[in-house]
């Protein structure tokens, strides 16, 4: 069976609401689609065929129009790589519609960008397989570490030229789970300010072409779905600022030593709780 895109038409109260629906040779096509969790859209994927339906009833005009256009645009001639291809381009598109701000924030691009260096070093150093890689990167769900395998995990903190101090955001950040060591790496980046050259995109970018094919996919949703920063590349979310690293270090976080909030010995009254750490209190704990 060929490729099938069509519209399904549904009547709730004399009201119209579409939901569009796609149909493919081979099931392994659907993991090829750019599927994000979103608040206004879902997406279901039985066998080979995924449908889009619309969550939120205040954006069903736009909706149905959205999708009466995409069929438009696709061509009996459509190979499935090309059916892919505009669907992931329309729902990165749909997914900056009602965004007041598209450009990330300073600290949020810092962030990101840090934990882009991560990624980028374990997959060239080969440290786990690529899916392992990706799945012990804790995006999008929130969790006490940015990353976390079978023999460790890591906080990843990005600071700026000048800072003296990394901030910690719960009394769980530096606590370890399960009696694996955790270490903790910090980089010192400098931000400069109205350049054509977008580090942050550009080692997007580099991922990509580092990930096997069937791997890009998971990447780039992960990147699409963080509560906190959502990033959906260059070419959509393009920053007029670029960093340079400066310096980078990696840390043993000793739960015995290490300097730190520790939760047992904090007030269980206390139902919020950030601190900041001075970096050169760390030097004794730098591993090579």
């Amino acid at each position: 069976m060929g490729n099938l895109v069509r519209i399904i038409e549904e009547d709730v109260n004399e009201i119209e609401t579409k939901i569009l629906l796609i149909s493919f040779e081979f099931v392994s096509d659907l993991n090829a689609l750019f599927t994000p969790r979103l608040e206004n859209l879902s997406f279901i994927k039985l066998e080979n065929t995924i449908t889009v339906n619309l969550k939120n009833p205040s954006f069903r005009d736009f909706f149905n129009d959205w999708v009466e256009r995409f069929k438009l645009s696709i061509n009996d001639s459509d190979t499935s790589e090309i059916i892919i291809e505009k669907f992931n381009k329309d729902i990165k598109a749909l997914v900056l519609i009602g965004k007041s701000e598209k450009k990330l924030s300073w600290e949020s691009a810092r962030g990101l960008y840090g934990e882009f260096l991560i990624i980028k070093e374990f997959i060239i150093k080969n440290t786990y397989p690529q899916i392992e890689i990706l799945e012990g990167w804790h995006r999008p769900a929130p969790a006490n570490h940015d990353f976390d395998y079978k023999e460790f995990s890591l906080e990843v903190k990005t600071v700026s030229r000048d800072s003296t101090t990394v901030k910690i955001t719960s009394e769980h950040q530096l606590e370890s789970i399960e009696n694996k060591p955790l270490r903790l790496k910090c980089y010192r980046l400098e931000k400069i300010e109205k350049s054509n050259h977008d580090s942050l995109g550009e080692l997007y970018n580099e991922i990509k072409a580092l990930l096997d094919p069937g791997y890009i996919n998971l990447f780039e949703m992960k990147c699409a779905e963080d509560l906190f920063c959502e990033y959906l590349g260059p070419n959509y979310m393009p920053l007029d600022y670029k960093f340079t690293l400066i310096d980078e270090n990696l840390y043993d976080v000793d739960q015995l030593h290490f300097p730190r909030a520790k939760r047992q010995e904090l007030n269980p009254a206390i139902s919020k709780f950030s601190y900041s750490i001075d970096i050169s209190s760390f030097n004794m704990f730098k591993l090579n």
